[in-house]
């Protein structure tokens, strides 16, 4: 480790070297030759630290050395940062909202003439020195300067082939053991409500992607109501692993409450949400071999309906055996999946994979691995980087250790990936064993952290922000497998991963005493730099006090405000600080102490009410996270002089009234996040037109727009000195959030409209749009011309009743409409062929109007101007959403639409003269659809608007009627059309009273019949035998006068008749016991049935076989 941690704080000294060396300012005679000679030496020590690295394993006068020179070199580093900092303070700020006054310190002034300079030039020659001595000490040594190998990054341009990280893609051998996880949980004959099968095995052999491949399998979705994910790792906190279950079954509004929630609370919600249900449980990564815990968590746990399963994941024997007499065991790879695993990870093709010389080199390689598929994938992805049998031996003369079914033998295997990292990248993995283990890590906040600590450097001319740097440094470890469990927005980004146990033991181990994570107050290693604290004791901090190297110090929990006045100034060296969800309501003014300080993070500080003015002495200060601070009332002015900041973050901070005057001054800032808008008549609080002097910003969130006024020469956000001529379309956005909420006393803006058609951004740049709460009517005119927009949401805008065009934005990828009480239809651009060409994504939540598309029609008037047309319904046209587009569409009742290729439809609020067009042109169709077959999918785009007489009903095999009112039935012909039909939901039609036969359907497996108030038989064919031949289920729900069952008769001249409701002519069909029947709310049903068959019980009613 120490080349890694050596290798960054050298870098650092050299960019502070250089850095003074840059500024316009005399130095002394001393000072510039002893910055040269440190810049001299420590090209040397760089040069021959990868050398002293790999020595110092079997030398022990080495590895003290190297101890020595690490020491020497934080300080060093510390040092200089001090007088760069110096160099960087501003003279002096002028208030009242004009431009900051910011020059460099000049070391020569009558207070400070002789005394800085000197000092600089005695304390860097007291460490070349040092260096000196240490360099002689090491010729005994006789270290050679190795050239640092290049990184992948560098060899993109050069390689033929590449991977892409796709677990589930690599996933091999694994077939016979999910079949036997499906059939457990498939398998309707367990006595228990709640059945447990745990899934055993060593670390890395797969058990969490088993489970997680099982979870995701499409047979489930309809077998289990209710699908929950929960990840225990090494701490089995019942009431913790309580609160994750309830997590996952409560939507986004419950969720603010579940962290308050005490024991009886969460037993009484888990009833509540999981009592009734048929529910899958999976806890992944269980380490608890304590029998009373395991039944403790048991007593709490809802047993759910019948056939409710549980999956868990565990590297122990003993801790299945704690859960179930059963479980399912996997075992190492054999050595046809292995090699066919590595070569799939190698991106070999087929026919390289036959080079039998390549293929004896991949079984010496496979043998240590012993069948372990995490061992395998990493080796394979190193492996696709050397590109002959050549490179390819040499890795059989790496020193591996062999893997056995033992925890810890992989580690010499996972190492090799480590040993071939850029040190560069072996700093920022080491640092990732700061955070626990199944710690969900933020890939930005990372990136962040791994800024402040200096392990980011730009290469020479390059135009890239270090933020862009250092997401090519995650995307590297990315790729070569060191993170998993990738989570992605719409733009592709990886918003959420977490390390592999494997990959966190491995980091820890190559991190050595730099790097801890203090839990149940373990002790402090005495060269510890990096410290990560959970639920923290006093006595903690007396011996992190004592300890003055710690430059990384994140805290959760428990921290007061006198704990952190006492303690807070002696973390001098700090350049990390995380306190997250502390309970302190102010922070001393002796943070501004804290000189060296890159990052502060104080998110979800409920209790916090204020910053100190000292705040603004932080002059390296990067990122200030304050989100969820709600109680936080205003920023102190001198949060403007942190000319340095990149990243301020204010998102939930509900109190806060407005920003402070001057943040213009903050030049390098790339991302704020929460900024207010101030009230009229604050003359303390920021302008709008502030920000278009934020030349660098690339995501701007704004709050409270509807404070923003008319006055006669256009917009004002405050006093009269603020008027209009704000705009931000010069700025490098790509994400922008507007927000219109308010608090009490705002009145939501007359000028919303005007307000944001200024508010245009570049229209070539931005690619997320968000808009909350918006008053006005319509959208601005620019949404249509987001020529890279990827993602857009509108949420709780309540008067828009239509939204324009945005079907021929070339990169749109989701779209998000939700709270729209008005919406009524979605505009689609006029004799338009191909929809939404790059659609994903679509979701649809409340939006009670919603009927769906209709084209915007342009005509020109005699005047010529152009008029739109509005069509009478969108009703005559039905979106047809492509298979590959993921859609989610909850309490929008009138709205009508396909997917999955014309397999699935919902038909809600129509007419019956709509439905009985459906079938009517039902021939035509299927030879319109013939002769179209060619025409592909991405020509037609993601989403097509089809007439009713045009919709494919010979495919489809998911169909769902709703709030028909217009007729007592419903026209048979639909039916006797629908061949592949596999489901049928039919509810809210208040009028029907029959429904037509069903019975012959030959691919129907379900029906559910719900709320249909007048409902009184369900026919069935004339002289037919077998009824529903393939029914699996049947609910039936809210049927209030339902009596059952009758025959169809025909009548003399050939036409079908209906038998008069004598209740002789009802009956109920015996159900197989394969049959899932739910009744409920069915009276009649209960009464007639229990009358007239009295020998039948109410449990036996299945699926249809005969006639009773």
């Amino acid at each position: 480790m120490a080349e890694v941690i050596l290798g960054s704080v050298v870098q650092s000294i050299t960019e502070h070297v250089l850095s003074l060396l840059s500024y316009e300012i005399r130095l002394t005679r001393g000072v510039k030759p002893e910055l040269e000679k440190l810049q001299s030496t420590l090209s040397v020590i760089h040069g021959v630290l990868q050398d002293a690295e790999k020595r110092q394993v079997n030398d022990q006068s080495l590895k003290i050395w190297l101890k020595r020179l690490q020491d020497l070199a934080y300080e060093a580093d510390d040092l200089l940062d001090d007088f760069n900092t110096e160099a960087i303070r501003p003279k002096s700020v002028v208030g009242g909202g004009k431009k900051l006054v910011s020059k460099v310190l000049n070391l020569f002034s009558s207070s400070n003439q002789f005394i800085f300079p000197n000092r600089m030039a005695r304390l860097i020659k007291g460490l070349n020195e040092k260096l000196d001595d240490l360099i002689k000490d090491s010729e005994r040594f006789k270290l050679t300067c190795i050239r640092e190998n290049r990184s992948l990054m560098e060899l993109h341009h050069n390689r033929p082939l590449t991977v892409p990280c796709d677990y589930e893609r690599y996933v091999v051998g694994r077939d016979d053991d999910k079949k036997c996880v499906m059939d457990f949980l498939l398998d309707p004959n367990f006595e228990e409500n709640l059945s447990i099968l745990p899934i055993v095995g060593f670390g890395g052999m797969g058990k969490t992607t088993l489970a997680r491949l099982v979870f995701k399998d499409e047979r489930l979705k309809d077998h289990f109501q209710q699908k929950i994910w929960v990840c225990v790792s090494t701490n089995f906190i019942v009431q913790d692993i309580l609160r994750k279950i309830l997590q996952g079954c409560v939507g986004e509004s419950k969720k603010d409450k579940i962290p308050r929630m005490e024991m009886n609370g969460l037993h009484d919600n888990l009833r509540a949400e999981l009592g009734e249900k048929k529910f899958l449980l999976v806890l992944d990564d269980v380490w608890n071999e304590n029998k009373s815990k395991w039944l403790e968590l048991q007593n709490h746990l809802p047993h759910g309906a019948k056939g409710s399963k549980m999956l868990v994941t565990t590297r122990s024997s003993l801790v299945a055996n704690t859960m179930a007499k059963k479980l399912q065991k996997l075992s190492g790879l054999s050595e046809a999946e292995s090699l066919t695993l590595l070569m799939k990870m190698a991106g070999k093709e087929e026919d390289e994979r036959k080079n039998r010389d390549l293929e004896a080199i991949a079984e010496g390689i496979l043998k240590k691995c012993g069948g372990v598929p995490l061992a395998i994938m990493t080796i394979g992805r190193l492996l696709s980087t050397r590109l002959d049998e050549r490179e390819w031996s040499g890795l059989l003369d790496e020193d591996f250790s062999r893997i056995e079914q033992e925890e810890g033998d992989i580690m010499p295997t996972l190492k090799i990936s480590y040993d071939f990292l850029p040190f560069s990248l072996k700093q920022c993995f080491a640092y990732c064993c700061l955070f626990p283990k199944d710690y969900r890590l933020d890939p930005n906040e990372l990136v962040r952290l791994w800024m402040a600590q200096g392990f980011i450097f730009k290469p020479p001319g390059s135009r890239k922000t270090l933020h862009d740097v250092g997401n090519g440094y995650f995307k590297e470890l990315v790729w070569r497998s060191f993170f998993q469990d990738l989570e992605r927005d719409p733009l592709g980004n990886i918003t959420e991963c977490k390390m592999h146990d494997l990959m966190h033991d491995l980091a820890t181990v190559v991190a050595g005493d730099s790097c801890t994570t203090i839990i149940n107050n373990n002790s402090l290693a005495k060269k510890v730099r990096h410290v990560f604290m959970v639920d923290m004791e006093s006595c903690n901090l007396l011996e992190l006090v004592s300890n003055q190297r710690i430059r990384s110090l994140f805290v959760i929990g428990i921290l007061t405000t006198n704990t952190l006045n006492t303690y807070i100034s002696s973390f001098s060296n700090l350049r990390a600080l995380r306190l997250h969800s502390v309970k302190i309501k102010d922070v001393p003014p002796s943070i501004g102490e804290l000189k060296h300080l890159r990052s502060l993070d104080l998110s979800s500080s409920y209790e916090l009410m204020s910053l100190p003015n000292s705040i603004g002495k932080l002059l390296n200060l990067e990122t200030l996270i304050l989100e969820g601070c709600w109680k936080l009332e205003s920023l102190p002015r001198e949060v403007t002089e942190l000319v340095n900041l990149r990243h301020h973050n204010i998102k939930r901070c509900n109190s806060l009234t407005h920003m402070p005057r001057g943040i213009e001054n903050l030049t390098n800032l790339e991302v704020l996040r929460g900024f207010p808008v101030g009230k009229i008549g604050n003359c303390n609080a920021a302008r709008m037109n502030e920000l278009r002097r934020l030349t660098g910003l690339e995501e701007l969130s704004i709050e409270y727009l509807g404070r923003v006024k008319k006055e006669s020469d256009g917009i004002s956000t405050g006093d009269a000195d603020s008027t209009a001529k704000f705009w931000i379309d010069k700025l490098p956005l790509q994400h922008l959030r507007l927000s219109w909420v308010g608090k009490v006393g705002d009145d939501p803006s007359e000028y919303a409209e005007e307000v944001l058609e200024r508010l245009k951004p570049n229209l070539d740049l931005l690619k997320s749009l968000t808009i909350y709460y918006y008053p006005g009517t319509a959208l601005p005119s620019w949404t249509g011309e987001l020529h890279n927009l990827v993602e857009i949401e509108i949420e709780h805008c309540n008067n828009i009743r239509s939204i324009s065009p945005l079907d021929q934005l070339p990169s749109l990828k989701s779209i998000e409409l939700k709270n729209m009480e008005k919406l009524e239809w979605i505009e689609v651009t006029e004799n338009s062929i191909c929809l939404y060409p790059s659609l994903e994504e679509i979701h649809l939540q409340i939006l009670p109007m919603l009927k769906g598309w209709k084209r915007k029609r342009m005509d020109v008037n005699r005047s010529g101007d152009q008029t739109i047309h509005s069509s009478s319904s969108s009703l005559f046209f039905i979106p047809s959403i492509s298979r590959k587009v993921h859609v989610r569409v909850s309490f929008c009742g009138m709205l009508c639409h396909m997917w999955n290729d014309n397999e699935r439809m919902i038909l809600a609020g129509i007419k019956y003269k709509d439905l009985e067009e459906l079938w009517r042109n039902r021939r035509n169709v299927v030879e319109e659809e013939e002769e179209s077959s060619t025409i592909s999918t991405t020509q037609m785009g993601s989403l097509r608007l089809l007439p009713l007489s045009s919709v494919p009903l010979h495919m489809l095999t998911s169909l769902e009627l709703k709030c028909l009112e217009d007729r007592e039935e419903l026209p048979m012909e639909l039916f006797q059309s629908l061949s592949r039909l596999q489901s049928l939901i039919i509810t809210e039609c208040h009028h029907i009273r029959s429904i037509p036969p069903l019975d012959q359907l030959p691919s129907l497996k379900s029906i559910s019949l719900d709320r249909l108030q007048e409902l009184e038989w369900i026919e069935v064919t004339e002289n037919s035998i077998c009824l529903y031949p393939s029914l699996e289920e049947i609910h039936l729900k809210w049927l209030p006068i339902f009596k059952g069952w009758k025959r169809m008769d025909v009548n003399r001249s050939g036409d079908q008749t209906i038998h008069s409701s004598s209740s002789s002519l009802f009956f109920v069909p015996s159900f197989s016991r394969k049959v899932d029947v739910q009744i409920d709310k069915c009276e009649m049903l209960y009464f007639f049935w229990m009358a007239d068959t009295v020998r039948n019980e109410i449990q036996r009613f299945g699926g249809a076989v005969e006639e009773e």
